[in-house]
């Protein structure tokens, strides 16, 4: 435990602020996720395939989003002001999840979440990057993951804990369900309260309009290295191969998990992410973090295939442990390995370029495991899954990255 706070210590407030930012509002992200498949399938009636298609568009609008405010962020040097409109915005979307009577209201409400998700995402993860030192990069991204993944499982628990009372008191599934959104509204206010008074906009950012103007160009874009952009490529195959976390849920479902015990899925893969993200943020800073990342996509791999093959909660919920595993360490490394490759004028960017990548890798995952789950069932999608994830471990070993000594 020492060695924890002595770690946290080497971070400055602002990226410990944040982290908490993230664990609150990933405390009312996991409530979307988690009844997002009840509410599609059982309350609105519709197929697999139209909650792939809806989740995997909107997830893919919010990452498009993203690309624009990691520009604006770097081109008016604030970013604070853009993460708080985004989460001061996304308490006024939850209303409508609640309130969702067909499958047009929930595709709305979707949209929106997630355009305020890709207003504050990208700058936020900027900050972050413009705060920390660039020895402790790992670190800083693995606090935040592993304080999301924090907030994600108490979220997910107290949720349980809410579903629990109220079944046994007789309420019904929708009214379930419908309380669920209602309870988001408390963490994400505690978003804007902390943003408000615990988070300053660092002093360094550099305004890009001082530069030489609006930063959507491609003489910007020309100071990213071939190995940047070979990097990018790589995270898009492998985006193209994410399973989103409403299909870990379905497939739980399927299997005959009942509705008030959903978010112990989410609950599972959370807490493994904030383990694995805390431990591989600071073993990124120690060694090769190209091995970490390897190493987060094989624990991916394994998941699938377990998914694939395994039939039963109990395995099911070992194969949502591995794929938590994996989330946490993907997710901090390719941050960290981002910055790594990029001119510190440009980090905003940088994360809005990923962002847009990301984007198009989970429309076509989404889109494809929903249709190819409907067709041929769950099994199917996560081999059809494997075989496009394989392909971004392969190009993978072949990635170069700067050396220690010249990080930028």
């Amino acid at each position: 435990m020492k060695t924890v706070f002595k770690s946290i210590c080497k971070l400055p407030m602002g990226v410990v602020m944040l982290g908490i930012v993230s664990m609150f509002s990933n405390a009312a992200s996991v409530i979307v996720s988690t009844f997002s498949p009840t509410l599609v399938i059982d309350i609105l009636h519709e197929d697999v395939s139209v909650l792939g298609n809806v989740r995997g568009i909107t997830e893919g609008f919010a990452y498009i989003v993203k690309l624009f405010t990691g520009f604006i962020s770097d081109y008016v040097g604030k970013r604070k002001p853009i993460v708080l409109c985004g989460y001061f915005f996304s308490i006024l979307v939850k209303p409508i999840f609640a309130t969702a009577h067909s499958i047009v209201a929930y595709a709305t409400a979707q949209a929106l979440d997630r355009t305020t998700n890709g207003l504050r995402d990208a700058p936020r993860d900027a900050m972050i990057a413009d705060i920390a030192p660039k020895e402790y990069r790992g670190l800083a991204f693995g606090l935040r993951q592993a304080l999301s993944a924090v907030g994600s499982t108490v979220g997910a628990f107290a949720i349980y804990l809410l579903l629990t009372y109220l079944s046994s008191s007789g309420t019904g599934k929708i009214e379930l369900v419908r309380s669920a959104y209602w309870f988001t509204i408390v963490p994400l206010s505690v978003c804007v309260l902390v943003l408000m008074f615990f988070v300053k906009d660092p002093t360094s950012n550099t305004k890009l309009k001082d530069r030489k103007g609006f930063p959507i160009k491609k003489a910007d874009l020309k100071e990213f290295d071939i190995h940047y952009w070979f990097f990018i490529f790589i995270a898009f195959i492998f985006m193209c191969s994410r399973s989103s976390e409403v299909f870990l849920v379905n497939r739980a479902k399927e299997l005959g998990l009942s509705v008030q015990y959903h978010t112990l899925v989410l609950l599972t893969t959370y807490f493994a992410s904030g383990i694995s993200a805390y431990l591989m943020g600071i073993v990124a800073d120690k060694i090769s973090r190209k091995i970490c990342l390897l190493i987060g996509f094989l624990c991916l791999l394994v998941s699938y295939i377990m998914f694939a093959v395994y039939d039963d909660l109990t395995s099911n919920f070992i194969s949502l442990f591995i794929y938590g595993w994996h989330f946490g360490t993907v997710q901090i490394v390719l941050f960290a390995m981002l910055t790594d490759f990029t001119p510190k004028h440009l980090k905003g960017t940088s994360f809005g370029v990923l962002s847009f990548v990301t984007a198009i890798g989970m429309i076509v995952a989404s889109s494809l495991q929903g249709h190819v789950w409907d067709k041929f069932g769950a099994e199917v999608s996560y081999i059809v899954l494997s075989a496009i994830l394989i392909v971004s471990i392969v190009l993978l070993l072949f990635l170069r990255v700067p050396s220690k000594d010249k990080l930028k």
